[in-house]
């Protein structure tokens, strides 16, 4: 699929760590469930966020690594290489302990270590294209 066919779609956004890139499922439709396309960024507008609570208590306890978080919404911009400078990071640590949340990561804001949910819009994308990790940005 084209990536501008995705603007408007209802999708689940995670980070694909084998190909390094944001992999967008569609979540009503034919390809409901499935991997539709793969991007270096995406911006979603109504966006909250999920984990599955299971199969993170799994990886936790030496299972085997499988998506289990994601942010879900509706597209609003695809490969658009945002300014990331101005926006405050947000990360998900599978291995933590102590919860099973998104939070706020930039030492900048003072919500740093605060627990998020959802936003008005955000942004994922990686700090570079080189880099193996992505983050979401509000």
């Amino acid at each position: 699929m084209d990536a501008s066919e995705l603007v408007g779609m209802d999708v689940k956004v995670h980070f694909n760590l084998t190909k390094w890139c944001w992999s967008v499922t569609a979540r009503k439709g034919e390809m409901a469930g499935r991997v539709i396309a793969n991007v270096d960024d995406i911006t979603l507008m109504g966006m909250r966020f999920h984990v599955n609570p299971n199969k993170n208590e799994s990886l936790r306890n030496g299972g085997k690594r499988t998506v289990h978080a994601w942010g879900i919404g509706r597209v609003a911009e695809v490969n658009t290489s945002p300014d990331l400078e101005v926006l405050t990071c947000v990360s998900y640590n599978p291995r933590d302990r102590g919860d099973r949340t998104f939070k706020i990561r930039d030492a900048r804001s003072p919500d740093n270590g605060k627990p998020i949910e959802q936003a008005d819009r955000m942004v994922f994308a990686k700090l570079d294209p080189a880099d193996k990790h992505g983050y979401a940005w509000i």
